[in-house]
């Protein structure tokens, strides 16, 4: 039992014991927790306040940088437009020089005035654009470009000026451009003209720069109206006209020559064309003459008019006004007329629009009951494609506004209506140069006066006086032509032709065939085909020589 009761006293001892060890580790526990979670909280601290002043040395060292390459690309930037503007001013001054050296260039040949006509070179002329320049055209290095007008890109090509002379850079064949048949586009075409050789009257008319500039029109518009104010402004002044005024010459008179001088060449076509379809040259030419009496007096009621007829497609219109495509006959007699609108073969209408329907029928105005009752019966024999009624034959057969006398009668001098033709065709002619004569004399006399109705008078004064005189020049010079006087030069003409040898001769007269549309000939008829155009030249030239100086005489007289 004692032993029990030890053994029970010493469990109890024991338990309070551990009581008391569990309690002292609970508190010893506790307070390190609390230890650590103070050293925690510290250390959090200490963190914050790192990563605080790390951020902060780090922002300023990043605005630090940034300023720096700031300033840097400003610097940079200031240094390079400097370098810039540098070259630029060296380049400047390079080319003031090179365009220094180029006027003296240009003063030996009198092309100054012509290079400042041109004005400021539509292509800018920096270095770069310059060596693309010479190396498309391609222009020797050793010439100095001084203008140009070009496209360098899809398809290259236009008008460079250097100081020794003027590129022209085709964008096609030449030949092709003109439109000689079987030539096809194979490569562009490099023309140069020398300051000693060039002579900007050559690209004045229409038919010149058609040839002479075969470029996009939109590169020849700066280059065009240089040539056209050098051509008028640089004309001769004739001897009897210096003497006589001895010193100042008047503007007008100048103006009112050149304007005259540029009218000669529609002139010349006109009596050239009346020449080759004369009546005692050629039997038929009335039939073309006939067709452009329409169309003159279709353009005068307002009407849109186009001439097809020199193109001779088989069985195609010769005019078309408006939307209507026409056929003109004039034959002598009704029968002839309404048979030769007919295949002999078939014995069908021939003359069908691209929808089959039948083209109108222009006939003599004489004719017209008879070939209109001649229609109606080839319709009901079933010879007119697509028409089945007699009467559609009056929207079909068109009354011409000119009888077959009359008709014969243009193609003969001193007839009413051969010196109406020539009339009407001479107004409209000299009316251009009356207008461009008004424009110039009374600008001028404006610049120097100052008096609007004083330059309005002037104005007036010279383009009557220009209109005048071409007018009565265009009449002379196709009447002249109509008879047998060019006969009476057809031997010197033949030996002329003959002097020019076979090639030059065939060059010369397809040439101009091609730009009428005309097909090409060759041996004795291209020769004996120049010789009529030298004839009729030889008869322009001496009517407007001979009213030149009757116009001269009057003034004088005045």
């Amino acid at each position: 039992m004692e032993a029990a009761q030890a053994l029970s006293e010493s469990a109890g001892e024991l338990s309070a014991a551990g009581a008391q060890a569990v309690a002292a580790a609970g508190d010893t526990l506790s307070g390190a927790v609390e230890a650590a979670g103070k050293g925690l909280d510290g250390a959090s601290k200490t963190i914050a306040s790192v990563a605080n002043d790390t951020a902060g040395a780090v922002a300023g060292g990043v605005a630090s940088a940034t300023e720096a390459v700031t300033s840097a690309v400003a610097e940079a930037k200031e240094s390079a437009e400097q370098a810039a503007a540098e070259r630029e001013r060296a380049e400047r001054e390079a080319r003031a020089a090179e365009l220094q050296l180029s006027m003296d260039a240009l003063d030996e040949h009198g092309a100054v005035r012509f290079f400042r006509l041109l004005g400021e070179s539509p292509v800018e002329m920096t270095r770069e654009n310059i060596d693309r320049i010479k190396e498309t055209f391609p222009i020797p290095v050793e010439q100095h470009v001084l203008w140009s007008s070009a496209e360098l890109d899809l398809r290259p090509s236009g008008i460079a000026v250097t100081n020794k002379g003027v590129f022209i850079k085709s964008d096609v064949d030449v030949l092709a451009s003109v439109g000689l048949p079987g030539l096809e586009q194979k490569s562009s075409t490099l023309f140069y003209y020398r300051w000693e050789d060039f002579d900007p009257s050559w690209f004045v008319s229409d038919a010149d720069c058609e040839a002479l500039l075969p470029i996009p029109e939109e590169l020849i518009g700066a280059f065009r109206l240089a040539c056209v104010t050098a051509a008028s402004a640089e004309s001769d002044t004739p001897a009897w006209l210096a003497k006589q005024y001895s010193g100042a010459i008047d503007p007008n008179e100048l103006i009112t020559n050149a304007a005259s001088a540029g009218v000669m060449a529609p002139i010349a076509k006109d009596a050239w064309y009346a020449d080759r379809h004369a009546a005692i040259h050629n039997p038929a030419g009335h039939g073309e003459m006939v067709e452009r009496a329409h169309n003159m007096l279709d353009r005068l009621s307002g009407h849109d008019v186009k001439w097809l007829g020199p193109t001779n497609v088989k069985d195609g219109a010769d005019r078309v006004v408006g939307e209507s495509f026409i056929q003109v006959k004039y034959y002598n007699s009704a029968r002839g007329t309404l048979n030769s609108a007919f295949d002999a073969s078939t014995g069908k209408y021939r003359y069908l629009a691209s929808d089959g329907s039948p083209m109108k029928l222009e006939v003599p105005k004489d004719q017209y009951e008879k070939v209109l009752e001649g229609f109606k019966d080839k319709i009901r024999r079933n010879e007119v494609p697509g028409v089945t009624d007699p009467e559609c034959a009056k929207d079909i057969v068109c009354k011409g506004k000119l009888s077959y006398p009359q008709a014969r009668n243009l193609t003969k001098a001193g007839t009413v209506e051969s010196l109406t033709y020539d009339a009407a065709t001479g107004a409209v002619v000299c009316s251009c140069a009356m207008g461009i004569s008004f424009v110039f004399s009374a600008y001028s006399t404006y610049r120097q006066t100052g008096d609007m109705r004083e330059a309005v008078q002037v104005g007036m004064l010279t383009g009557t006086q220009v209109f005048g005189t071409t007018f009565v020049q265009h009449v002379l010079a196709s009447q002249l032509s109509r008879t047998g006087l060019s006969d009476a030069i057809i031997g010197p003409s033949q030996v002329l032709v003959q002097k020019m040898g076979y090639k030059a001769t065939q060059a010369i007269v397809n040439g101009l065939r091609a730009l009428s549309g005309k097909s090409m000939l060759s041996g004795a008829a291209a020769s004996s085909h120049l010789a009529k155009v030298l004839r009729g030249n030889v008869l322009t030239s001496v009517v407007t020589v001979g009213g030149a100086f009757g116009a001269r005489d009057l003034s004088l007289g005045q």
